[in-house]
């Protein structure tokens, strides 16, 4: 586990990095590439904040697949489970939604959105939580796995903003948009609920309902035992 001081100094780091990203992906287009510079200020600003974003959903998926296949102890612990690879994870996502809101603040009139706001600080919320305490984080996990279709989605702003809306690659894009959203929006659920039954429909727990509770007979035997246990998702 990351100790206090590192997990600050690295949380900033990634603040620092995608800050300068946003900024030298905007220079560079500004000054490099004349077609750029016939956009208006407010699609240039967008422009380079969806360029980071890709950054940001790439990484995640592949940290969050790679710790999802080479962690045991993840397996074994779906619950309440954090380590250093999972937390540097969270340090990159809350980098970035801190950075993206900046963003919207900064440059106000061409960024700011209330959807997005309250996305941004929902996911700093549970990033946060989940990095602190460890809480849920297999689920978390597979949360994070919705970013690859922020990359299609990005794509797909690109395409329009560029005028190819009538490619065969923007028809491509479309249709990988929409197996990444609806992806994103029903794997995690079969995932966890198997892996909720199967880890808490026998020994000392039971589901009753579909949620997961220590067995009586367990709490009878160990009435001192700590209050560890706590609802999770129901299965579907």
């Amino acid at each position: 586990m990351l100790e206090n001081n590192k997990i600050f100094i690295e949380f900033a780091y990634f603040i620092t990095f995608f800050s300068g990203a946003f900024v030298s992906f905007l220079f560079i287009l500004r000054s490099k590439f004349s077609w750029f510079c016939q956009f208006d200020k407010k699609t240039q600003i967008q422009f380079a904040d969806k360029l980071v974003s890709c950054i940001h959903s790439v990484t995640i998926t592949i940290r969050a697949l790679y710790v999802l296949f080479t962690d045991p102890n993840l397996q074994e612990n779906k619950l309440i489970y954090n380590s250093e690879t999972l937390c540097r994870t969270y340090q990159i996502t809350l980098g970035f939604f801190i950075f993206d809101t900046l963003i919207m603040f900064i440059y106000k009139n061409e960024m700011f959105d209330w959807k997005f706001l309250i996305h941004h600080v929902a996911s700093i919320l549970g990033s946060g939580v989940t990095m602190s305490y460890g809480t849920f984080a297999y689920f978390a996990l597979i949360r994070s796995l919705s970013e690859a279709s922020t990359v299609f989605i990005q794509i797909r702003w690109f395409l329009l903003t560029l005028k190819l809306e009538k490619t065969k690659r923007q028809n491509a894009n479309i249709a990988m948009k929409f197996v990444k959203v609806a992806g994103k929006s029903l794997m995690p659920h079969p995932m966890y609920a198997t892996n909720s039954y199967m880890n808490y429909n026998h020994g000392n727990h039971y589901l009753p309902n579909g949620f997961p509770y220590p067995h009586p007979s367990y709490l009878n035997a160990q009435p001192n035992a700590p209050p560890i246990y706590f609802q999770a998702y129901p299965r579907f």
